[in-house]
This record gives structure tokens, C-alpha cells and sequence, in this order.
């Protein structure tokens, strides 16, 4: 166990919700502020725990917490520990949790050498630049023409590409333009849930999602039991009414007759 007192106290407070919480989130916090982790903790007050802390230390509390309780299923969690992460614990509805961690979100401008989370287009209209900077904008390859004694962008242009690095020159122009085409804030990672780890697009998920997805995996094994001659719960209504038609098909070529095919024999009279 850690010595000093403090990482005994996060040690045992780490214990102590992994004990008695059913969810957890791991998260990232990349570039999010102290006040904006602030006012996610607030508003998950009553709801969820945040708890952050060095991942050596995480390592080190969750290694001999699982030393203890050897079968634990937040083992799971372990490989997820890495970079500038943490954790939410909650007992709520993760789906709500999940909300008010990945609302806030504060706007940012593009810095130099910054990785573009998304592509960033600036837009046609006016600029509020007076004509004399005509040249600047021309050197950039940005399409412009002067509107009522300003400069007016005539066209959409790409400015950073997601993935890329920012150019020197692509900040400059969105801070001229007071642009601040990022937002950042707390991600969630993966969730942890009564002892398994998932995407958490799963929560992304509605009721009919899940029912449709549900629905296609028992028509693929439905299929896959026809085609191979394997009969599976799936199939087996399949293979019924496959059945049947065979031996109404029968019936109907010979005076061969069932009464589960009376009816559809009458039909059939009738029509003709």
C-alpha cells in the first residue's frame, strides 16, 4: 500500500467506490480547465463521483485492491488507465451521467501546431477587415472582394483538415477573424457497467436501435441454421412453415389429405 497519509486517503476512498458503485466512467480530460471540472462536479452532485489522481498511483491502489479481491471484475478497467484520465462513479442512470459529463464544453481557438479534432471551414460573408488587407487574405488562397468598404469572403474554404496540425498561418487567420472553431471537454472513454467495459456510443443507442440490431442478429442465425441444415430456436418456425408448404404442395398434386389442410384445399376449390 502507498505510505503517506494522502495516498492512503485516495486509496481508500478509491476502495471504498469501487465497493459500492456499479458504474464507472473513464475519462479524459485533455484541456479541460479546473473550473470547467468544477462545475461538472457540481452538477453531478448527488448523482456521481469524480475522481482524479496520478495513474501511477491508480495503478498502484487498484493493483492491490485486486490483490485483495483477485476475481473483481473492475480489472477490466486496468488497460484503459493511461494518459490524462480519471474516473466517474455513479449509481444513477449512466445515460443521464453521461450527459451532464460530456455537456460542458468551452470554446477554444486554433493554436499553431494544435491537432484538428474536426474539420474547419470559415464561411462567405464579411470580415470586418478594412481593404487595405486584401493581400493578406490573397496569400492564403482565400477568395474575397470588397463589399461597402470591407472585405468580404466570397466562398467556403478549408482551413484545417481533422487529424492535421494547425498552420501557423490558418490560427492566425481564425484569430483575425475571431474564430474559434474547437471546443473542449470531459470525454468518456469507456464505461464500465455490473462488471463489463463498452463503447460508450453504445448509450447512444435508443430502445428501437436495440430491438432492430436484436432482430437482425436472430434473422442472421436464422439464415445461417437454414442454410446449413442446422435447426436453432431461430430457424425452427422457418423450418415449420417450410415444412408445411411441402406438404401442402403434396396434398394438393394427390388425394393425400390432413386436416391442417382442409381449409387451404377449400381455398384453393373455391378459386378455381
Amino acid at each position: 500500500m502507498p505510505t503517506n497519509a494522502k495516498k492512503l486517503a485516495y486509496a481508500a476512498k478509491l476502495h471504498d467506490l469501487i465497493d459500492n458503485s456499479k458504474n464507472v466512467f473513464i475519462i479524459s480530460v485533455d484541456n479541460v480547465g479546473s473550473k470547467q471540472m468544477q462545475t461538472i462536479r457540481k452538477n453531478l452532485r448527488g448523482q456521481a463521483v469524480v475522481l482524479m489522481g496520478k495513474n501511477t498511483t491508480i495503478r498502484k491502489v487498484m493493483a492491490d485492491y485486486l490483490a485483495k479481491n483477485p476475481d473483481h471484475p473492475i480489472a477490466a478497467l486496468q488497460p484503459y488507465i493511461r494518459l490524462n484520465v480519471g474516473f466517474v462513479f455513479t449509481n444513477a442512470d449512466i445515460g443521464a451521467v453521461r450527459t451532464v459529463v460530456t455537456s460542458n464544453r468551452v470554446p477554444a481557438p486554433a493554436r499553431p501546431g494544435a491537432i484538428a479534432p474536426e474539420d474547419v471551414y470559415v464561411e462567405p460573408g464579411p470580415t470586418g477587415c478594412d481593404p487595405g488587407q486584401t493581400n493578406y487574405f490573397q496569400s492564403m488562397n482565400v477568395p474575397t472582394k470588397i463589399v461597402r468598404g470591407q472585405i468580404e469572403i466570397t466562398s467556403r474554404v478549408l482551413m484545417c483538415v481533422a487529424g492535421d496540425k494547425v498552420s501557423p498561418t490558418a490560427a492566425a487567420l481564425l484569430d483575425k477573424l475571431n474564430i474559434k472553431p474547437f471546443s473542449f471537454g470531459v470525454v468518456v472513454n469507456v464505461v464500465y457497467s455490473d462488471g463489463v467495459c463498452f463503447d460508450p456510443r453504445v448509450l447512444d443507442l435508443s430502445e428501437i436501435d436495440l430491438i432492430n440490431k436484436f432482430r437482425a442478429g436472430v434473422n442472421a442465425i436464422a439464415a445461417i441454421g437454414m442454410e446449413v441444415g442446422f435447426p436453432t430456436i431461430a430457424s425452427l418456425p422457418h423450418s415449420l412453415t417450410n415444412a408445411f408448404t411441402n406438404m401442402l404442395a403434396i396434398t394438393l398434386e394427390t388425394d393425400f389429405d390432413f386436416p391442417q389442410a382442409s381449409a387451404y384445399i377449400t381455398a384453393v376449390t373455391s378459386a378455381a
